[in-house]
């Protein structure tokens, strides 16, 4: 308390002078300690709303600055002209909003998982030779069944418009038909007249019977433990064969055409013959040049979503011709109870009389239907194309020559017998392969990309923005917080502020006269 030197106790006016400038005092410090002369708070520390907003535009304003998000600092500079900060914001906002844009579709074609197909032609010095299958169009030779069974061999095909005669299948049902089937076919001894693999002969005992959906075939080069290969390319370095078709043996049944019916596939590989097998007719040479080829796919999230193993029981390699055929044969046995002889498995085979009332009809309701089944595509796949040329055969020349060497006529020669020959065109193959043409780095160079050209930011500018939210939320959480407190404490708290404040300061004292 300081007192001026005409206010001194001792006279009237000095003392009114003095108890005011104690009233004054006591009132100044009880403002400055936050209550009033009656001992309430005051009001005034209570933060404006004004004051408030003025911190959070600082804030902005300094943020702006100070980011590397470009652009943004003419928008919350407050010193520059409106229209020029409008102008800037919707610039900035233009520019955010194609960044959106081109961020969402770099995010949708990357879950669209597209993909580019590479193809490749790769030279080797050797390459292995497909395993080739060949079937007689003919199944049932003539001279080996009787008469009577002339017709029960036509009601096995599906064209065929005789009416059959039930009670006669019925009282001739044969239940091992595969057995009979395979002593009473075309015997691969006295089809094949002639040889060859690299100029090297080669005889009916090169060739594994099998049985295919075209009934009793036979395949060269299917051991996959013995496998041929070939080191040079042309129609030289070729398997040829010289084949009769017997079409004196032929009698009415599954099939109309004369000849045979050609696979070429890989080894362990089930040959669907009558699905996917080329024709050969008598009366020409044939030549078929072959390609290989290896596919690979991908897996899951992609497209092609391929298999490494599918679900095939009786190949060894999956292919999806063989998941729909075995889906067929599942079919067709769980509505007749029993199979066709050509299926593969060991359950009952149908007699003769199931197969004009129950399997013949299930199998065309199947393919008429065209039933859908779950059959993705294999991971790695080895084809064989082939292409055929063919020339008349034999030339009026070389006939003569071929009457004498197998004591056949012209017109059985030109009936029965074909050349064929099957080899490589080049040694190479040709690997078609799937790879993701949209990774996830090329995800992030695109947006990368985006946020360079049109902000002129990076994924620290991000973090930048994600400091500047948290650090203010935080503030303004702690501030209101603290603010409410009860005023009681807020008292005590501001006392006790004063008090550290004032220790250890010299108590103020009267000036002198």
């Amino acid at each position: 308390m300081i007192l001026d030197s005409e206010a001194r106790p001792g006279s009237d006016r000095g003392a009114g002078n003095y108890r005011q400038g104690i009233s004054l005092t006591m009132m100044t410090e009880a403002t400055a300690g936050g209550t009033s002369p009656s001992g309430t708070a005051s009001t005034t520390e209570q933060p404006s709303e004004e004051c408030e907003n003025s911190s959070l535009k600082e804030r902005i304003a300094t943020f702006g600055d100070e980011t590397t998000f470009h652009g943004v600092r003419f928008v919350t500079n407050h010193q520059l002209h409106f229209l020029r900060r409008l102008l800037w914001f919707c610039i900035v906002g233009g520019m955010t909003g194609y960044l959106i844009y081109g961020v969402s579709v770099s995010f949708i074609t990357f879950y669209q998982r597209p993909v580019t197909s590479v193809v490749k032609i790769n030279y080797v010095r050797q390459i292995p030779f497909p395993t080739v299958t060949f079937c007689n169009y003919n199944q049932w030779k003539k001279s080996r069944v009787p008469p009577e069974f002339y017709d029960a061999v036509r009601s096995l095909n599906p064209a065929n418009k005789k009416p059959v005669d039930m009670t006669y299948l019925k009282a001739h049902d044969v239940t091992n038909l595969t057995d009979k089937l395979i002593n009473d076919t075309h015997q691969i001894e006295d089809m094949l007249l002639e040889c060859t693999f690299k100029e090297a002969n080669c005889s009916a005992e090169n060739f594994t019977q099998i049985i295919t959906d075209f009934g009793v075939c036979y395949s060269f080069n299917d051991d996959p433990s013995n496998v041929h290969y070939v080191h040079q390319s042309g129609s030289q370095n070729a398997l040829f064969m010289k084949i009769t078709v017997e079409q004196e043996e032929y009698i009415f049944g599954e099939n109309n055409a004369a000849g045979i019916k050609l696979l070429v596939h890989p080894q362990c590989q089930r040959p669907l013959v009558k699905e996917l097998g080329i024709a050969v007719s008598p009366g020409f040479e044939t030549l078929v040049s072959v390609q290989l080829k290896q596919v690979v796919n991908l897996k899951y999230p992609y497209e092609s979503n391929c298999t490494d193993r599918g679900n095939v029981k009786y190949s060894a390699e999956y292919t999806v011709p063989l998941c729909q055929y075995e889906h067929k044969i599942e079919t067709v046995k769980a509505k007749c109870g029993c199979k066709d002889m050509r299926y593969p498995g060991s359950e009952n085979e149908c007699p003769l009389s199931k197969y004009s009332n129950c399997l013949l009809p299930a199998e065309a309701n199947f393919t008429s239907e065209d039933k859908s089944f779950n059959c993705p595509v294999p991971c790695d796949l080895t084809i064989y194309d082939t292409r055929m040329s063919f020339a008349y055969y034999p030339g009026q020349h070389h006939l003569e020559e071929i009457m004498q060497q197998n004591n056949l006529s012209e017109n059985s020669i030109r009936k029965n017998v074909l050349d064929l020959r099957i080899f490589f065109e080049e040694l190479s193959f040709q690997k078609i392969e799937e790879i993701p043409s949209y990774t996830f780095y090329s995800l992030q160079s695109s947006i990368g990309g985006y946020m360079g050209l049109l902000i002129g930011a990076s994924l620290i500018t991000l973090f930048e923005f994600l400091d500047f939210i948290l650090v203010t939320t935080t503030s303004c959480l702690l501030k209101h917080s603290v603010l409410a407190r009860p005023r009681g404490n807020r008292v005590r708290g501001a006392a006790r502020q004063r008090d550290r404040s004032s220790h250890g300061e010299a108590k103020p004292c009267f000036i002198k006269k």
